[in-house]
């Protein structure tokens, strides 16, 4: 039977940067993928809404429940990608923070070769934390603006202003998130 051994803090702080929700468990990356999908899918809708003519009082349900589904998809989209896409951030970096660091500490002999790997590590976690949801903001919303504007004039243009609104924002906002899953 094997001992349970105890885990250090440091063995968790290094666990927990390498896990699948690291990139966005910090409540200002969930606040920005919120608002950056908010008004990511308000253009789009607005300018349905203005072609075609709608009325919002009468049409106010559909374009709530499409602008619902479109930031729900949306912000799906920025988390996956930006798990997917900070460990590639991660490699890229390395060297240059590494470098950085390297120079910035000099020759400090204050900090131990623990404490400066650490820091490095902590550094490059950070940095492709946010790289990696800038471009994932980047990429899902010109990806989500492209495929809305598409489906919404090419795909169901002779459909109703109600079914052409839902169909485009919903559809788009459905294949960002499916495209956002691949690795």
């Amino acid at each position: 039977m094997v001992k349970a051994t105890k885990i250090s803090k440091e063995d968790e702080a290094l666990l927990a940067s390498f896990s699948n929700t690291a990139a966005v468990s910090s409540k200002s990356a969930t606040t920005l993928f919120g608002i950056m999908a908010i008004a990511a899918v308000a253009p789009p809708l607005y300018l349905l809404y203005g072609i075609n003519q709608m009325d919002l009082w009468e049409n106010g349900i559909i374009l709530a429940a499409s602008a619902i589904i479109g930031i729900y998809a949306l912000f799906f989209a920025y988390k996956e990608m930006t798990q997917t896409y900070k460990p590639k951030v991660e490699r890229l970096r390395e060297k240059a923070i590494a470098a950085e660091l390297n120079r910035e500490f000099g020759d400090d002999k204050k900090i131990t070769k623990n404490e400066r790997e650490e820091r490095i590590l902590f550094k490059k976690s950070e940095h492709a934390a946010k790289e990696a949801a800038y471009f994932s903001i980047l990429y899902n919303n010109a990806l989500f603006t492209a495929l809305c504007l598409a489906i919404s004039f090419f795909i169901v243009p002779s459909f109703s202003a109600s079914i052409n609104t839902i169909v485009s924002v919903a559809g788009a906002g459905g294949l960002v998130a499916l495209f956002s899953t691949a690795k």
